[in-house]
């Protein structure tokens, strides 16, 4: 097609170039051979070579012979002579003289001249054609629907380069591998340029010949969104026309570092705010007739937020932070309960990967599927309400699919993933949600986005984790007349994984800045979607939980009280009891620079609230619960019945998935003072039930009553030992499954009323990874062992392993079939590590019968 359009126009401007023929009017019967003789003639006397004579029209010829040799020229026929008009326009053609008397001789090519007139024609309608030709049609910037739009007069960004003799501009060299070990982008695994804002990085502008004096280099640069221009405020497109030595921080600019003949080095400077987004920049040459040269760069530039630099809203102070929390590729996430982390059970490794492909390309395709506005990209507040949202499905069609239910056919065990690298890239590769996720799995992939964009980010787990469903800010447990619990919508969590960045919040306040919580986690509705945060933790600490945004929630999920209600025989409600210390036993999170042991756990708590019990805390809670909708419950309390017996359960820190039973003792004491040497009657229920880790029952394993008496003299002691069967009762388990035991107790001479509750979490078999080489140079090829016993008298079947480690190896599934009893399951493969430093291997184990066994190995890449 190219080649029949480049034939056309060379045609089309050589005819326009020849002389005009003779007289249209002639006539029909005037021979067709003199008519070609006296074209050959004309073409000897114009110095041209004699060939094909220029295009006409034959449509409506006939068919003739081509003549090979020169034939006289013919007198017009005698039928009909010419017009006295006709006779003036012969007589203004250039005369010829006959053909017989002209020798025909063809010219030395030497000595012919080339048209000049006609090539400038011809390139100019060249490059006009091969613009419209290889235009990209794309979407109308600023929607989502990939509506086809043409090219803009001045869209610069939909026409390619073109080169020609007069072009300066040969290559733009984005230098990507200089900017990225000055910007601490150097990890990121993609072409593009990723680069900090506020912070200079450096341009190659590559010449094929010097600049004249009075040509002028602009840079160009435009936002991108989905690969596209995004149309909108003025700040989305850029123009820097000088160098400026002196910029506003405020403002985009440029110096010239160097120039030579062949190319400027450039050092631009993005705003302290840019919007964090996908950039294209292009080149400029200016001269004094405003004939301008364009040249685009291959490659976009990802701007990303920059925590070195001071005016950025996401600055932190801290080298060691920063290394923790936006640099380090690995992490552990607390699972369980709080004693069975410190035993060393609960950690669960977790592979980041912010700098693998395609994270950030998926932060950035998050971003733009938000349809934020442009100035909301500025903003660390708006960008992290924002992949809170887009990280789930609800309302948004983001990233993870939520599955609680048990049930996960269809998809991916939400105890399978070792990390977010294989969710991520099932995203981008199928553009659908992922299945499936749980909290820990959400904000695993919510602390690889963030990290990514350059923010400051951690997983925290909340043990013992409320939800408060009608904004009371109070955990309601109901009970009726017979001290049965009924079923309420308000529930306490085992625990809860949710995020923390490290921003300014120049919306609030001052002193309201630091560590803000943020949840992917879809619980309740924010704004019309499933989203939570930025919730500042020292209004939540404080009681402010009026400040933006959904502060209400956070405080409840940490420091709610307990309160009990019991509904009466005669349908009334009474609060029979009220625990203070009960939800969000511990906040913790990994230690900043510890990997292993109970080193690498940190106790957040005290960010969140002040200590359980003190004088601090329950003002503050009295101060927060004044802003919810049940205000007056601590009135009504007071107002209650005499507390005099207390209530110590003794139970194991952890149950082995193959145990046949345990057991736990129930200790009850009156207290001196309140019962001033009274005996006491103690009646209780006990319920023993297997759940899942957010309190949903899975099927109940005991129900017992007894009745204990608690003698006058101090102190008044008694004690219940429990014995729980467990054969065949815990198949099917995940790690995320635990036993719960229920406990209510009432004292018949006050009526005071104990309720208490106790979590168990259980333990399955442990991934061995083992490596033939743990200090392996960078390429070289590690042999990796993965094994793991089958402790049970059944056959595991549809077995499986998965393995993946930021640096060293993509996700990857390993079958392995069916496990015989009390066999050892294993398989091996090779791994070469990409990346320098620490690096860890993850593994999980999976098969029909249970879940989320797991294991690492850490190796030192040389």
């Amino acid at each position: 097609l190219l080649l029949l359009l480049l034939l056309k126009i060379a045609r089309g401007n050589n005819s326009n170039d020849m002389p005009r023929s003779r007289s249209r009017s002639r006539s029909k019967s005037r021979s067709r051979s003199g008519s070609r003789e006296r074209d050959s003639s004309r073409e000897r006397a114009q110095g041209r070579p004699r060939g094909r004579s220029p295009k006409r029209d034959r449509s409506n010829s006939p068919k003739r012979e081509r003549s090979q040799s020169p034939k006289r020229e013919k007198s017009p026929s005698p039928e009909r002579a010419l017009s006295p008009a006709e006779d003036q326009a012969e007589s203004n053609r250039v005369r010829v003289k006959p053909a017989e008397s002209v020798r025909v001789i063809k010219p030395p090519p030497e000595r012919s001249e080339f048209n000049w007139d006609f090539a400038d024609r011809f390139r100019a309608l060249l490059e006009d054609r091969l613009r419209w030709l290889t235009r990209s049609p794309g979407r109308r910037p600023g929607t989502l629907t990939g509506e086809v739009r043409p090219p803009d007069a001045d869209s610069d960004e939909d026409k390619p380069n073109v080169r020609d003799l007069e072009h300066p501009i040969d290559s733009i060299d984005l230098m990507r591998e200089a900017n990225g070990l000055a910007h601490n982008t150097d990890q990121y695994e993609t072409l593009n340029l990723v680069v900090r804002r506020g912070q200079p990085f450096k341009v190659k502008v590559n010449l094929n010949r010097p600049l004249l004096p009075e040509e002028s280099l602009v840079i160009k640069l435009w936002t991108c969104i989905d690969d596209e221009p995004a149309m909108g405020p003025k700040d989305t497109k850029v123009t820097l026309k000088a160098p400026n030595a002196d910029p506003d921080p405020r403002e985009w600019a440029y110096t010239v570092d160097n120039q030579e003949a062949d190319g400027v080095l450039l050092s631009i400077t993005s705003p302290r705010n840019a919007i964090v987004c996908r950039w294209r920049l292009q080149a400029r040459v200016l001269n004094q007739d405003n004939i301008v040269h364009k040249f685009n760069a291959d490659k976009q530039i990802f701007i990303i937020f920059n925590a070195w630099n001071k005016e950025d809203d996401a600055y932190m102070a801290s080298e060691e932070e920063k290394e923790e929390y936006i640099m380090n590729e690995e992490g552990i996430i607390f699972v369980g309960t709080v004693g069975y982390v410190y035993r060393g059970r609960g950690s669960r490794e977790w592979d980041f990967g912010q700098f693998e492909s395609p994270v950030l390309e998926a932060a950035m395709r998050l971003l733009d599927k938000s349809q934020m506005k442009p100035s909301a990209r500025r903003s660390p507040v708006f960008i992290s309400r924002c992949i809170s949202a887009m990280v789930n499905i609800n309302e948004t069609n983001g990233v993870l699919v939520g599955n609680w239910s048990g049930d996960y056919s269809g998809g991916t065990s939400p105890t399978t993933w070792t990390g977010s690298v294989a969710i991520l890239e099932q995203y981008m590769h199928t553009n659908k949600p992922v299945s499936y996720g749980q909290c820990w799995v959400f904000s695993g992939v919510v602390t690889s986005l963030m990290r990514a964009l350059g923010i400051a980010c951690r997983s925290v787990t909340n043990f013992d984790s409320a939800h408060d469903t009608d904004e009371n800010m109070i955990h309601d447990v109901i009970f009726d007349e017979n001290l049965d619990r009924i079923d309420h919508s308000d529930s306490v969590w085992n625990f809860h994984v949710w995020n923390e960045v490290f921003i300014r919040r120049p919306d609030l306040p001052i002193g309201y800045s630091g560590w803000q919580a943020i949840d992917g986690t879809p619980q309740e509705l924010s704004d019309g979607i499933h989203q939570l945060g930025p919730t500042s933790l020292q209004a939540v600490r404080e009681g402010a939980v009026y400040l933006p945004y959904d502060a209400q929630f956070v405080f409840a999920e940490v420091n709610a009280d307990e309160v009990h209600w019991q509904n009466t025989r005669g349908g009334q409600w009474k609060v029979i009891n009220i625990i203070h210390d009960k939800v969000g036993s511990a906040v913790l999170t990994k230690a900043v620079g510890q990997d292993w042991g109970v080193r690498a756990i940190q106790d957040v708590t005290n960010l969140y609230k002040p200590k359980d019990g003190s004088k601090e805390e329950r003002l503050q809670v009295r101060h927060a619960v004044t802003h919810g909708n049940e205000p007056l419950v601590y009135r009504d309390v007071e107002k209650g019945v005499r507390n005099d017996v207390g209530i110590l359960v003794e139970a194991p820190d952890f149950v082995d998935l193959i145990a046949d039973h345990f057991t736990f003792s129930i200790e009850m004491k009156s207290l001196e003072v309140e019962s001033h040497g009274e005996a006491r009657t103690v009646e209780g229920k006990v319920v023993v039930k297997k759940v899942q880790y957010t309190g949903v029952l899975k099927n109940i394993l005991l129900q017992d009553t007894f009745e204990v008496a608690l003698p006058a003299e101090a102190p008044g002691t008694g004690k219940k030992e429990m014995n729980v069967k467990l054969t065949g009762e815990l198949q099917s388990a995940n790690d995320d499954s635990a036993l719960k035991i229920n406990i209510v107790l009432h004292v018949k001479e006050t009526g005071q009323i104990i309720p208490y509750f106790v979590n168990i979490p259980l333990k399955l078999p442990d991934v061995i990874v083992q490596v033939d080489d743990e200090t392996p140079r960078r390429g070289q090829t590690v042999e990796v062992t993965l094994k793991i016993p089958n402790p049970f008298k059944i056959r595991l079947t549809m077995a499986y392993f998965e393995l993946a480690g930021a640096g060293l190896e993509k996700p990857k599934t390993l079958n392995i079939g069916t496990v015989e009893p009390n066999q050892i399951a294993g398989t091996s493969t090779f791994v070469v590590p990409k990346r320098f430093g620490k690096r860890v291997l993850h593994a999980t184990f999976a098969c029909r019968q249970f879940q989320g066994s797991r294991g690492s190995k850490q190796i030192q890449v040389n």
